[in-house]
């Protein structure tokens, strides 16, 4: 049954299900029990089996419902502990800034994972309201140990014991860290702006947005005519390349206006220069480990620089 079961519930994680669908689904899993085990509709109603003592029979199996509580909290758990700049996470602390249409839709996603939480966490002693608050639940969530073990008692509350809650006075605001990270991008953004030489006449796309597009710049860019000869160039790294956003920009020669192209042409002109395979000690002035060093370098801030415009 675990083949047909997973094609089942495939997906369920995002189902807006309603008791029409569990008894459907659950009638389903029942008819398939039956036949494995020999059983018709004769001997059902002659030994008057329920549908708790079939599963019973068939090593003690689940419930549709707790089944797909036990997925939907497997994937809040995973979401909740995974990187903070998935768009999946994000969606957790963020809401839509508008008017709602008349009406209410019949069921939505939210409340079937609200109802699969107050079901994992009842028998802990933690209450999730009707709107499936993250205070409720989220600190929680963390604590992966935790998790799993309140997801092992919904599967089996005879075999697996009631989970203690670690710290259950304690408290979790996700939203203040989120405010954190966005006023610290801003100090960072500031400090930069400060910094940078004041704007010509000519201006470029913000780099806060990807400004990739199909068609290649012109290879003779303003920063590449203004770059100078490599013999002539400052070899030192600078503070923070690789790691910080004007460091890395220092590098290839570029201010904050740089799009994400101009910094690719830039790199693949450094690259002739200094690849081990192509670089001349005579033009340089670098021997070839100091050469090989310094392509490290640019490489370093060019994956710094195109994650970074990737987020953005």
């Amino acid at each position: 049954m675990a083949i047909p079961i997973n094609f089942l519930l495939w997906g369920c994680e995002s189902w807006a299900i309603c008791k029409r669908h569990l008894s459907m689904l659950q009638s389903h899993v029942n008819k398939k029990i039956r036949r494995i085990l020999k059983l018709t509709m004769w001997d059902v109603k002659e030994q008057h089996i329920t549908n708790e003592q079939l599963l019973q029979r068939f090593c003690n199996m689940p419930s549709i419902q707790t089944l797909i509580d036990i997925r939907t909290c497997q994937f809040l758990g995973k979401l909740v502990r995974g990187q903070t700049s998935a768009p999946s996470r994000q969606v957790l602390i963020t809401y839509v800034n508008s008017k709602r249409p008349r009406g209410r839709p019949l069921k939505c996603n939210r409340e079937c994972m609200r109802d699969s939480l107050a079901r994992l966490l009842q028998d802990v002693g933690i209450f999730i309201d009707e709107m499936g608050s993250l205070k409720d639940w989220y600190r929680d969530a963390l604590d992966e140990s935790f998790w799993n073990a309140c997801i092992n008692h919904l599967k089996d509350p005879v075999k697996y014991a009631i989970p203690r809650r670690p710290n259950p006075n304690a408290s979790f605001n996700p939203r203040s860290r989120a405010r954190q990270r966005n006023q610290e991008s801003r100090n960072q953004r500031t400090r930069a702006n400060n910094s940078s030489p004041p704007r010509n006449a000519r201006s470029y796309p913000s780099p806060l947005r990807n400004t990739r597009s199909n068609t290649s710049p012109p290879r003779n860019t303003r920063a590449n005519e203004n770059a100078p000869s490599p013999r002539n160039r400052d070899h030192e790294e600078p503070v923070g390349a690789g790691t910080h956003l004007l460091g890395s920009l220092k590098v290839f020669g570029l201010g904050v206006e740089a799009t994400f192209s101009q910094v690719k042409a830039s790199r693949n002109k450094l690259a002739r220069t200094y690849h081990p395979d192509k670089h001349k000690s005579e033009v340089t002035g670098l021997t070839p480990e100091g050469a090989k060093q310094y392509m490290q370098m640019i490489n370093r801030a060019y994956e710094f620089l195109h994650e970074y415009f990737e987020r953005g």
